[in-house]
């Protein structure tokens, strides 16, 4: 039996990539491992992974790390970063998911770092995961056959969004948003690319299919992409932000 640890925090791609794990290795012991690093969806996240973990029937695993380390640096530096920068989180954040799986006597580590996420942030690209990798060789006790598995390194959100159809992933329990609201806000960048990817595929994101049944009573189709593209621009409009779909 394998033991997979994933390290998850509730969002499109870690979910997708361990609906690829569990594929690809069908004799499992699946955990769900998150870190509460001060992020605004900390609370949203530990919802998720709970309920993923019922989904998935797999055990989680829940660990606060302290919120100074993950501030930024000086102001001056800042606006040369993209938004949402935290410093070092996925080398931490693995660090600690590493040290953790050496514990709990776990074989594979799962993340869902992929090309998209990796143009904004260095820490997603497949050069970063490669040689966090390698440096597990030096960092993990010489008989912990530890292995990094990052099946979206080279994918783009369509394809991610596709695969996760092609294996019924649970994508109507993830969550991409950077507020912590009940329902994504639709204009901070992580909710434009989501929403944007699941048109491009000639799909409607689930949550947006959910919100809209909460407003009107009534369940978008298949077939009702033009109007749940139309119904965001003019929530977008509402907010004072408007940006068409298919925008990068």
């Amino acid at each position: 039996m394998n033991r997979i640890t994933v390290l998850c925090s509730g969002g499109l791609d870690c979910v997708v990539a361990t609906q690829m794990a569990l594929q690809e290795y069908p004799d499992n012991e699946l955990t769900l491992l998150h870190f509460d690093y001060g992020q605004v969806t900390a609370e949203k996240e530990h919802v998720l992974v709970s309920r993923l973990a019922n989904y998935w029937n797999c055990s989680n695993r829940f660990y606060k790390l302290p919120n100074e380390l993950f501030q930024g640096g000086p102001e001056e530096r800042r606006h040369a970063l993209p938004p949402y920068w935290v410093p070092a989180r996925n080398l931490t954040l693995l660090s600690c998911a590493a040290s953790w799986c050496e514990t709990n006597d776990q074989e594979v580590l799962v993340i869902g770092t992929n090309v998209e996420e990796a143009t904004a942030f260095p820490d997603n690209s497949k050069m970063f995961t490669k040689h966090f990798a390698s440096t597990l060789r030096y960092a993990l006790a010489p008989a912990t056959p530890l292995y990094l598995y990052t099946p979206l390194a080279h994918e783009r959100k369509t394809s991610i969004i596709q695969r996760g159809q092609e294996l019924k992933a649970p994508l109507h329990l993830t969550w991409s948003c950077y507020t912590n609201d009940n329902w994504p806000c639709h204009v901070c960048p992580s909710c434009l690319c989501r929403e944007n990817a699941f048109f491009a595929c000639g799909l409607i994101d689930p949550l947006v299919v959910g919100e809209y049944r909460r407003y009107y009573g009534v369940c978008l189709g298949s077939g009702d992409v033009e109007l749940a593209d139309s119904w965001l621009k003019d929530r977008r409009k509402k907010k004072g932000f408007e940006r068409p779909c298919g925008a990068n």
